[in-house]
Order: C-alpha cells, then structure tokens, then sequence
C-alpha cells in the first residue's frame, strides 16, 4: 500500500510537472515549427524570401567535417563568451572530458556500478555543451531586441561612408555600446577586412549570423555582401529593414511582448508541489511526508523533484521574453 501511494504521488507530482515544462517551452517549440515550415514547405514572410535570394541563396563552400565540427564550437564560443582564448575550442573539450572522466571515476568508485557511470560521465561530457546551447538562445532572444540600436546606427554611418560598407562597419563598431551584437560585428569587420576570396567573405557572414542567432542578422547580412561583393547600392534596403523592425518591435509592444503567462508558469511548480503534498496528505493518506521523507525511494524523488522544480523557474526568469524575429 505505501509502495503504490508514494507511486501514485510520484507520477501526478511529476505529471504535473512535465506538463509545465512543455508549457515553459513553448515559444520554443513553436520557433522550430515555424523553421522547419519554411525550410520545407517555403512558409514565410517576404522579408524572409527576400534573403533567401540573396545571401543563403548563395553555398559557401562546405569545409571538411572535421574542420566544419571545430568551426561549431568556435561559434558557439564566441557567441557566449566576451572574450574567448585563442585555443578556447580544445581547451573546452579537454576540460569537458577531464571533468567528465573524474566524474565517471568517482561514481565507479562511490556505486561500484560501470553503468552508472558511464552514465554520469555521458551527463558530465554533453552537459557544458548543453549549457553553451542554451546560453546562446538566451542571447539569441537579447539580440533579436537589440539589433534595433545596430541598424538606427548602421543606416546613417552607411550615408556618411559613402556607401563603403567596410567603413560603415568600422564607423558602427565605435558608436554601438558594449553589447553581444557590438562584439559579433567587430568579429565581422576582422574578418572581412582580411578576406581574401568572396567564399571567405560569404563564411564570415555566415558565422556572423550563426552567432547572432536572428533572422535580422540574416537579412542584414544580405545586405553586406551584396554592398561589399557586388557593389550595390543597399542605402533604401537597410532603410527599409529598419522600417520593418520598428514596426514589428511597435506591434509586439502593444501585444504585451513580455509575455508573463510563460513566467508565470514556471511558478506553477512551486505552487503545485506543496499544494499536492498537502490534498494527499488530507485526503488520500496521512503518512504521505513519511513515505516521501521516511523512505530513500521517496526521499531519492523527493530531491529529483526539487531539482526540476528549481531548474523549471531560473529557465522561466531567462527564456520569459520571447524572440522578436520575422
């Protein structure tokens, strides 16, 4: 009988609980949906068509695979850190490792048990990576608000130059404030200021994008390479790309942008939790805090479940602020 309660507690506890995470992620989900109805099915807005045609419209010449993994932690990297060692990438992975394998040592040693761990040290290896991931989305969202302050600074910068686009990004680099996207286009202007080949360009580009993490960093890098590789005037296009951001950033501001509903329901566990705790103890069994605090199954659930609730409302506080991308 307290075997099967403390069951039943654990799994509408849990429920609870997994139901809340789907909830909490939404905006996430649905940002993949929306990427992959435009990537095979063509659903999209024009402003999207419009960089389809041009900058991703164009291949950059795929590096090996060896070489194209190490230009994916550098991104990621540079997209997560202020300053990144010039050896960050192996100093990353050989620390990953270390610490995966003294982790796999000590649960050997602590459980006896080679399951175990392995699999703490799968966990301990895919877990800073995950960190990084999920840092870069953080950021992806900041960007996709203040790339606003970029283009009101790049169009003027982009008059007073002349139309050279090299300048206007070494102009613009000096007026942004210190910033994710001010770093990412100081990035851009070294690497294309030392390009050697439009590919060269086109993959600096590319990373620019990638590290930003927002179609307006796209469409703005479409820009870029045809004022940079094709001489074209792209004054009215960056005039324009502006207009549109103001007006989407005006309409989500009358939408209630915040959206609170998703922080708000990061808290649901912590109201949840106590309050289940509470109706089985009053109407199921009174020795429902015994079997979830006397047992080490139910105290082993007890700890899970406080791990979850509390990882639930600090990814609620940073991913509450949906992204503003077209």
């Amino acid at each position: 009988m307290a075997s099967a309660l403390n069951t039943l507690a654990q799994i509408v506890m849990y429920g609870v609980a997994c139901v809340g995470l789907l909830w909490l992620f939404e905006q996430v989900w649905r940002d993949g949906w929306k990427l992959v109805k435009r990537t095979y099915y063509g659903i999209g807005h024009r402003q999207l068509l419009r960089v389809s045609e041009g900058f991703r419209g164009r291949q950059v010449t795929q590096l090996p695979w060896w070489m194209g993994w190490h230009d994916h932690f550098e991104t990621l990297l540079q997209a997560t850190l202020k300053r990144p060692h010039r050896d960050a990438v192996s100093r990353f992975i050989v620390g990953s490792v270390t610490v995966a394998v003294i982790v796999g040592v000590l649960t050997s040693v602590v459980t006896h048990n080679p399951f175990y761990a392995l699999i703490m040290f799968l966990l301990a290896v895919v877990t800073p990576y995950g960190v990084l991931h999920i840092r870069r989305y953080h950021l992806s969202i900041r960007n996709s608000y203040d790339i606003g302050t970029l283009l009101s600074v790049i169009v003027p910068e982009y008059r007073k130059q002349h139309g050279s686009m090299l300048h206007t990004l070494q102009a613009t680099v000096e007026s942004l404030p210190p910033s994710p996207i001010r770093r990412a286009v100081a990035r851009l202007t070294d690497r294309l200021t030392e390009y050697t080949t439009p590919d060269d360009a086109r993959r600096a580009l590319d990373r620019f994008v990638k590290e930003l993490g927002t179609t307006w960093a796209a469409q703005l890098a479409s820009d870029i390479e045809h004022a940079l590789l094709d001489g074209v005037d792209v004054e009215y296009s960056l005039a324009l790309l502006h207009k549109e951001f103001q007006e989407i950033e005006d309409a989500r501001k009358a939408q209630n942008l915040a959206r609170i509903d998703t922080l708000l329901i990061s808290c649901v566990p912590f109201l949840m939790w106590p309050v289940m705790m509470v109706l089985f103890y009053l109407f199921v069994s009174r020795n429902i805090f015994q079997y979830q605090f006397a047992t080490n199954t139910g105290f082993t659930w007890f700890l899970l479940t406080l791990i979850a609730t509390l990882g639930s409302f600090i990814i609620g506080i940073t991913f509450y602020k949906p992204k503003q991308d077209v």
